[in-house]
């Protein structure tokens, strides 16, 4: 039951958030670091196509799993995107047996489309692709 309600949650939250109050974003690629130090496509699992939301008031990222902030332990807005700058926002996260992790996404407010490019960054692994 919790499941269920989690899901409608995050697919009422995913429209409520889109327009000017936040985004509405498709992952349209993934990389991972290389034991080399390269980044290289994310073979190993596949994230394309994974939607999620983002509030420009609270940076909170709901829908797709593994780059949402539900169990982040802050959440900051470095800026909320204007005409001339991009969306940017910062979760820290503690896990008591890794430490600590960040999510940093940048939203391209001011790219004239109602497509904004994002990039988005999560541990080892960076995530690209389009919001609305």
């Amino acid at each position: 039951m919790k499941y269920i309600l989690a899901v409608l949650v995050m697919t009422f939250s995913m429209q409520a958030f889109s327009g000017k109050f936040g985004y509405e974003c498709v992952v349209e690629s993934s990389y991972r670091v290389s034991g080399e130090g390269e980044l290289i496509r994310n073979s190993t699992m596949v994230f394309e196509g994974e939607k999620f939301s983002v509030s420009r008031e609270t940076g909170e990222v709901a829908g797709f799993q593994a780059v949402s902030s539900m169990r982040a332990k802050q959440l900051s807005v470095i800026n909320q995107g204007t005409s001339e700058m991009s969306f940017k926002s910062i979760a820290l996260f503690s896990h008591p047996n890794v430490g600590g992790e960040i999510n940093v996404i940048e939203i391209e407010e001011f790219v004239e489309s109602d497509e904004k490019p994002f990039v988005m960054m999560r541990g080892v692994t960076i995530f690209s692709g389009i919001c609305i």
